[in-house]
């Protein structure tokens, strides 16, 4: 059977969520889970008013499959989702999550790359 890799790229303005680190890694364990990928290695980082993009959380999740990356960056409500896997998943459901969780209201870029 052959893999069919899968990258979803997404840049958004959220109205909710972003100011709070455990939203972002319910939002990152929740995706791991949807999407059955497997984690290796997962490290988040939150970042106050004195470093040089403002407040934030980014979280970095070494896959089994490849990598996830969140970063918020709540002063400017924005929320940028990196997720690469080797097989394919459903990017529906995790669009599904960030709605509920970050409530968007716009969607800046929304990709996903699926190769075959």
């Amino acid at each position: 059977m052959a893999l069919t890799p899968t990258h979803l790229i997404a840049d958004l303005r959220c109205t909710k969520g972003l100011d709070k680190p455990d939203v972002v890694e319910a939002f990152t364990r929740e995706t791991i889970t949807l999407t059955r990928l497997t984690i290796r290695k997962y490290h988040a980082e939150r970042f106050g008013n004195g470093s040089e993009f403002g407040p934030g959380t980014t979280v970095i999740v070494l896959l089994s499959e490849s990598h996830m990356v969140v970063h918020t960056a709540p002063e400017r409500r924005m929320l940028n989702v990196d997720l690469y896997s080797c097989r394919e998943f459903d990017a529906g459901a995790v669009r599904g999550l960030l709605e509920r969780l970050f409530a968007p209201d716009l969607w800046y870029h929304w990709e996903v790359l699926k190769r075959h």
